[in-house]
């Protein structure tokens, strides 16, 4: 993703830049530091010479086209499965699950709007860009990895250029002027901001707790994994019950090959029929034909049923030419008996 947000980040400052110096001189100067441009050339040069001297050249370049455009800002959530960190935000979860930020931005943004013809450059390119990531964001929640970020440094860029142009004594008494026409607003804000601070970090330390102590065992499917290395061929194919089951199989059984194991849309964008095959006999709706779906259309020799997927269990019980072969707490395994 380096290479879209630095050519963002690129793209900005040149608009930025040109506009200035259309309105002070031709000069190259004006359009930015040469020092800076150098850093993202070499920057740029060092992520070109990865991708072109890579052993996966020119395949990683379609890989990545997925990756970026299709999953990254196209995406495909309204017509399949995608991860939870795809879907968006809720504009009022975003701003409130970030009140600080948001207090910070709304002061930045209203000097924008005021002062914006004598902010820097960098402020205006940062504004830029902290917009463009707060738009992926209401499109797809991961993006706040980088709205967060961006929102900070431009809030803080905005304010020090505020600082610049008027100076400490300025501001400081515009504050206490201010204090004294508002002191009931002032007082409320203040013990708003000694109250609010502690319950935040309390609230974001016990959930953050709460994820980490109820995150997945990195020995998930160890054990069914340990039986698939050691019991089936090398390069037989494991037809499994989810696509998020992939990592943790992988890690465990680099032996086998397994059907999905990136985003969904990897397995949609190859072919949407077998995407809605596989997903119709992993949710349970798929009653018939799967072991003939699961041979011809996928090339399964083993079937790994994670335990939770009751329905699809049941199915494959209920139809012939499956054998169980191995079964514990986490999951069952599937072979699949092809007739001599």
């Amino acid at each position: 993703m380096i290479l879209v947000f630095a050519g963002l980040y690129l793209a900005a400052a040149l608009a930025f830049g040109v506009v200035r110096a259309m309105k002070n001189t031709a000069s190259w100067s004006a359009i930015g530091h040469a020092t800076q441009f150098h850093l993202f050339g070499v920057t740029l040069a060092g992520v070109m010479a990865g991708l072109v001297i890579n052993p996966y050249f020119p395949q990683n370049l379609t890989f990545y086209w997925h990756q970026l455009v299709k999953i990254g800002i196209i995406n495909y959530q309204h017509v399949i499965s995608v991860g939870n960190e795809w879907y968006p935000y809720k504009f009022i979860d975003l701003t409130g699950g970030s009140a600080l930020l948001t207090m910070l931005l709304v002061a930045a943004i209203g000097l924008i709007c005021v002062y914006w013809r004598r902010l820097s450059q960098k402020t205006l390119t940062l504004f830029f860009i902290f917009f463009l990531f707060l738009a992926f964001t209401l499109k797809s929640r991961r993006y706040v990895e980088y709205y967060v970020p961006f929102a900070v440094l431009f809030s803080a860029f905005a304010l020090n250029d505020i600082w610049r142009m008027f100076g400490y004594p300025a501001i400081w008494d515009k504050v206490k002027a201010l204090f004294r026409r508002q002191k009931i607003l002032f007082t409320a804000v203040i013990l708003y901001f000694i109250v609010f601070i502690p319950l935040v970090a309390a609230k974001d330390m016990r959930q953050t707790y709460r994820d980490l102590r109820g995150g997945n065992s990195a020995l998930r499917f160890a054990a069914s994994s340990r039986w698939l290395k050691e019991n089936t061929p090398a390069k037989s194919v494991v037809f499994h019950s989810s696509w998020d089951e992939f990592p943790l199989l992988f890690y465990h059984n680099s032996h086998n090959y397994y059907i999905a194991g990136l985003d969904p849309t990897f397995t949609y964008e190859y072919s949407p029929e077998a995407y809605r095959k596989m997903v119709d006999i992993t949710i349970g709706k798929q009653t018939e034909g799967i072991f003939q779906d699961l041979r011809e259309v996928f090339g399964a020799s083993y079937v790994f049923v994670e335990k939770k997927h009751t329905a699809m269990d049941k199915n494959i019980k209920n139809s012939s030419g499956f054998m169980a072969v191995y079964s514990d707490n986490e999951a069952t395994i599937y072979k699949l008996i092809i007739p001599e």
